[in-house]
């Protein structure tokens, strides 16, 4: 099973509908500045009604010690991560991981793009597999660079690292410290998407605050 994690969507536009494709407790409807907390190990696809209602979804990984996932003591801490809209995804990435962390974990969501979903080709490893449905239109996969006590994976480790497909997809890289490396390595991570194309996506204007 996946951790429990905690994520926040914040509202843009008053009257915004919110749909999942799963049971993940998130909210129905949210309001312009309204923030909303839920947490699931569960992965899912969330949209809104349309383009002139954008919202913005984060994850938060809980620091080590919480309550909601006991056994995990040392493994990981707080980080707050953006999450990429589809719209946004890109077709090659160039990314770095800490090689100062234990474990560095990628996760990757392919877009179905002209119809079929296409490979994804990590420099270190070649085409990724184990990709699992993500409701309709989407899959996810996770790949490990190390893990344990810094351990390689295959061919793979930390440092620069370049992946790229034919179709649309998002990567995540995420990096934290274990109990299997001692105290100077535990109760610490980071996260950060690999990249987004920055263009705009919708018109909505977000009024200024005071």
């Amino acid at each position: 099973a996946n951790e429990p994690s905690i994520w926040r969507v914040i509202g843009a536009v008053d009257g915004t509908a919110l749909s999942y494709s799963a049971g993940v407790g998130g909210p129905a409807t949210i309001d312009q500045g309204q923030r909303v907390d839920f947490i699931t190990g569960e992965p899912f696809v969330i949209s809104s009604q349309d383009a002139d209602h954008p919202f913005m979804l984060f994850n938060l990984m809980a620091g080590s010690q919480w309550a909601n996932q006991p056994g995990l003591s040392g493994r990981g801490d707080a980080d707050f991560v953006i999450s990429v809209p589809p719209a946004q995804y890109l077709r090659n990435y160039v990314f770095f991981a800490d090689p100062t962390y234990p474990t560095t974990n990628l996760v990757l969501v392919r877009r179905r793009t002209a119809g079929q979903f296409h490979d994804v080709t990590l420099d270190c490893a070649g085409v990724l597999g184990g990709w699992a449905a993500l409701g309709t239109d989407y899959e996810w996969t996770r790949f490990n660079l190390i893990d344990g006590d810094f351990q390689a994976n295959g061919m793979c480790s930390t440092g620069s690292h370049q992946i790229s497909s034919d179709g649309y997809f998002g990567l995540w890289v995420w990096g934290w410290g274990t109990p299997d490396t001692g105290i100077f390595t535990q109760n610490v991570s980071y996260g950060y998407p690999g990249g987004m194309n920055v263009a705009p996506i919708n018109e909505v204007v977000i009024p200024p605050v005071g």
